[in-house]
Parts: structure tokens; sequence; C-alpha cells
């Protein structure tokens, strides 16, 4: 046994380690990053479990919004993945206080900009809420505003920690990270339990849970940071907005922002499309994410680790090793995915029996899971793995058209063929889906084989 573990060893090294990375540093920054995953792919399950002992109606609420709420968060998610890029590559080059510096003004500038978007949405929240769930009827309306206004409140909080927590990982510090993922989780689930089962506040107490795990969320960013601002090098003058860093981050953060707001816009206008079909498709639908979320850890995981791998080459002057990172990286979300589904796929199906919904909500989630389990090998990794690379070269502006124009194109006009024209509901949905990430795999490929992606200029010399 002893032999045959020194023998996978050995070709681990070979394989990932490099003049950049050997396979252990290289696994400091990967194995916090798992965790991370699956530990949030059970929270992601266990919450959606919980909601559904509430009935179809808080199910369906707290799916279809979420991904409104996506829509938003992720434009904090632009920034946050602009200060982890500049982070990486000022670390791979050296260059730690600017790393430091960059890293107080992601965090600043993003709490500023998610409390100005937040009170936005807020005053519009009545308008928005009845156009994104069009057909809807009046309970899931009212229910719907509710979860709506608590996470336009929290947009500030969210981007606060986040941000940390993002440049933690650009930094390679992936288990400050971890830790504070963990204690928003557990925070959020136990409060979840609370709230929902012990007081049955419904999707009240889901928005309360939330609120507060993210104000616990900040604290904990802050208490860390005051433990580690000697060992990062923080200093009161970094609090001055510095241009050339703002620069550095808007080159990723807008187009990546633009990106995923316009991406995540588009996902939740195809998500129109299943509203009329009642709560048996829209609880499906939330099942099918919070499944996907166990299915997609090897992908999320790789993906997050390609920002900071690859950034911290193209930071060494060694792009050509960026992009043999990112191909390893594909390669392997492939094979693990393919070895995994002897286990994953007969645990989904007793996870979708053991959520509490209709025999329609079940069948519907197994259509829709097996398309995703089928297609995943093929083309998750391509799809999102890929441009995690190509952004860490810079290359914000090529993935965010690609992306785009995909979405509302292939996905959003499948989406409305499958749910519209023909009557396959939340099953077109995700046929829609993985007919565009195919799509997405072709370009970005094609980008990579160029030289193109990562001459972009992020950081000074």
């Amino acid at each position: 046994m002893k032999t045959r573990f020194n023998r996978l060893k050995g070709r681990l090294d070979s394989y990932f380690s490099s003049e950049v990375l050997s396979l252990g540093q290289l696994m400091v920054i990967v194995l916090p990053i798992l965790w991370e995953q699956v530990f949030f792919a059970g929270m992601s399950l266990l919450s959606t479990w919980l909601m559904s002992l509430d009935g179809e109606n808080a199910l369906s609420v707290v799916n279809m919004m979420t991904v409104v709420n996506q829509v938003f968060i992720s434009i904090a998610g632009g920034l946050v993945t602009g200060g982890t890029v500049l982070v990486a590559q000022n670390i791979g080059a050296g260059r730690e206080k600017t790393a430091a510096a960059t890293l107080v003004q992601t965090m600043g500038f993003a709490f500023v900009f998610m409390a100005v978007l937040g009170t936005g949405l807020t005053l519009g929240r009545s308008g928005m809420v009845g156009y994104l769930l069009d057909g809807a009827g009046p309970e899931i309306l009212s229910l719907a505003e509710t979860y709506f206004t608590g996470f336009c409140i929290s947009f500030p909080l969210y981007a606060l920690y986040q941000s940390f927590a993002g440049c933690m990982r650009g930094w390679g510090r992936t288990v400050t990270a971890l830790r504070l993922t963990l204690a928003v989780n557990c925070a959020e689930l136990m409060l979840t339990a609370v709230f929902v089962v012990g007081s049955r506040l419904g999707v009240l107490g889901v928005t309360l849970a939330m609120v507060f795990s993210r104000a616990l969320g900040v604290a904990v960013a802050g208490i860390l940071l005051l433990r580690m601002r000697g060992a990062l090098g923080l200093r009161a003058a970094m609090l001055k907005p510095n241009a050339a860093i703002l620069r550095g981050i808007a080159a990723i953060a807008v187009p990546l922002a633009l990106e995923q707001f316009f991406f995540n816009s588009g996902k939740a206008f195809s998500q129109r499309f299943i509203a009329g079909y009642g709560t048996g498709h829209m609880a499906a639908n939330g099942v099918i994410n919070a499944v996907f979320n166990l299915i997609n850890i090897p992908q999320a995981t790789l993906t997050a680790a390609a920002v900071t791998v690859a950034g911290m080459c193209i930071g060494r002057g060694r792009p050509e090793l960026g992009k043999a990172y990112i191909d390893k990286f594909i390669r392997t979300i492939r094979w693990v995915l393919l070895g995994l589904m002897p286990l994953t796929v007969p645990l989904s199906a007793l996870l979708v029996y053991l959520y509490r919904v209709s025999d329609q909500a079940r069948v519907l989630s197994a259509l829709g899971l097996g398309i995703i389990f089928v297609m995943s090998p093929l083309f998750l990794a391509g799809s999102f793995t890929a441009p995690a690379g190509l952004r860490a070269g810079g290359d914000a502006v090529y993935v965010s058209a690609c992306a785009l124009g995909c979405m509302w194109t292939v996905r959003v006009g499948f989406s409305y063929v499958f749910t519209v024209l023909l009557p396959w509901g939340v099953v077109g949905l995700n046929l829609a889906m993985v007919i565009e990430w195919a799509l997405r795999t072709a370009l970005y490929r094609l980008r990579l084989n160029t030289g193109r992606w990562y001459r972009h200029k992020l950081i000074e010399s």
C-alpha cells in the first residue's frame, strides 16, 4: 500500500510540479479550496432540504430568487476576482507590499459600490420581483419580495468578507479563506435550522439567517485582518485610493462584472419561462441546483485555484506555464468527474428522494440531473476553468464577450424553444444550459491556443 501511494505521489509530482510551484505548494493552495467547496456543497444540500420541510412554496421562492441574487452578487464577484488576480500576480512577482495595498483597495471599493447598489435595488424591489416571477401567484410574489429585500440589505456585508477571502486566495493563503467560509456557512445553516425548523418562519427565517451570517462574516474577516496586519504588511496609508491599483482591478472587474451580471440575468430571464409551470418545476429547479453543487466540486475547486496559479506564473514571466497548468486542471477535472460517476449518480438519486417535494418534482429533478451527468465530463471544465485562466492573464474582455453572446443567443434562445414552444419545463432549461456549455468550451479553447490572452499589462514593472 505504501509503495503504491509513493508511486502515485511521484506521478503527481512529475505532472504538477514546476519551477514556479512544487506539488506541495500547489496542494497548499488547492486542498483548502477543496474542503471549502465540499463544505459549501454540503451546506447547500442541507439548507435546501430544510427549506423543503416548509413546503414547495418556500423552496420554490428561495431557489428562484437565489438566481436573481446571483445577478447582482456577480458584480461583487467581479471586484473580488479583480483583486484576486492582482494579488496573485504581485505575489508571483515578489511585491508583497503592493499585494497588501491591493487587498485594502479591493475591500474598500467593493463595500462602497455594493452598498450603493443594494440601496437602489431595495427601493425598486416590487417591480423587479413582479417582472422576474411573471406568472407566479400573489403568495409566491410576497415571499419573494421579502427574500429579495434581505439579500439587498446584505450586499455590502457579502462584498466585504468575500473580497478579503478572494485576496487571501490570490496570496496563496487559502486556509484563511477556508476558515472564513466555514464560519459563515456554519452560521447560516444553524440559523436556518433555528428560524425555519424551530421557529417556523419560512422564507423570512431564511432571509434572517442570510443577513446575520453575512454580518458574522464581516466580523470574522475583521478579526483575521487585525491578527494578520503585521504579517501582511498593512498600513493605514493604504486606505487612500490608489489609481494604479484601482485601474488594474477595473481591467479585470469591469468586464467580468458586466459579463456575470448579464450572464446571470440571462439565467434569471430563462427561469421566467418555468414560473408559469407551477411549484413542481420551480422546486425541481432548486433540487437540481443543490445536487449540482455536489457534482461541481472538482470543477469549482480547480477553477478557483487556476486564477491563483496562472496569475503567479504570469507574474513570474512564465505565461506558457500558466497555460500548461490550465490544461492540466481541465484534464484532471474531466477524469475525476468520470471516475466519481459510479458514486455520485446513486448518491444524487438518494438525495433527490430525501427532499420533501412532490413526485412530479422528483421525476423532473432526476431527468435534469441525468442531462448534467452525461455532459459534465465533456464540457464543464472547458466552459468554466478555461475562462478563469484567461482572466488570470487579463483577457477578461474576450471571456465576457463569449459568455454573454452564448448566454443570450444560445441558452436564452433554446430555453424559449424548450419551455415555451415545447412543454419541457425545467428539463428544457438544463438541456439549453449544456448546449451553451459546449459552445463556450470551443470558443475558450480557441483563445487559449493563441498567445493573445496573456498580453495584458495589469501590474506595474
